[in-house]
């Protein structure tokens, strides 16, 4: 390590048995030095800066992809909520519209009927529908399914 005169270069420093730093005869050779050295510290200071955002770019990134991830999973979630939503509403409305028919119903003698109408006329309709499924196929009263709408065990 130090100073060497080289015919075509001028004074060169070389460092490890390798050329470092050109210097002209005219200027301080240790204030070059030392701005040659700040310069190698500056660069690796700099590689290492790089490195570490490189390593916090590549983070980000695998925690945005995460995110988009469970973005989409909680938008499908959501189509599927609102879907669900909207099917309730539905049955919702025909219930209070059924409640309402029921109510504004007159019977024979001039009675009123109460909101529990609808409920009573969709299981008597269901279980006309369980009655017709038996007389087609006199076996399937067996089966598990249709003992337990018969509230069998």
């Amino acid at each position: 390590m130090g100073y060497v005169r080289n015919p075509t270069m001028g004074m060169v420093f070389v460092l490890d048995n390798k050329p470092a730093m050109v210097v002209d005869d005219d200027v301080n050779k240790d204030a070059a030095w030392n701005r040659h050295v700040e310069l190698i510290r500056l660069r690796k200071e700099l590689a290492s800066t790089v490195r570490e955002w490189t390593h916090q770019e590549d983070k980000l990134k695998t925690r945005v992809a995460e995110l988009e991830t469970d973005n989409v999973k909680l938008q499908t979630e959501i189509d599927t909520i609102r879907l669900v939503n909207g099917t309730l509403e539905e049955e919702l409305d025909d219930w209070k519209n059924s409640a309402k028919q029921a109510a504004e119903e007159d019977c024979l003698r001039g009675e009123k009927h109460c909101t529990c109408v609808p409920l009573l006329r969709k299981e008597l309709s269901d279980a006309r529908d369980l009655l017709r499924d038996i007389l087609e196929d006199p076996e399937s009263w067996w089966r598990d399914d249709v003992r337990a709408l018969l509230g069998g065990e």
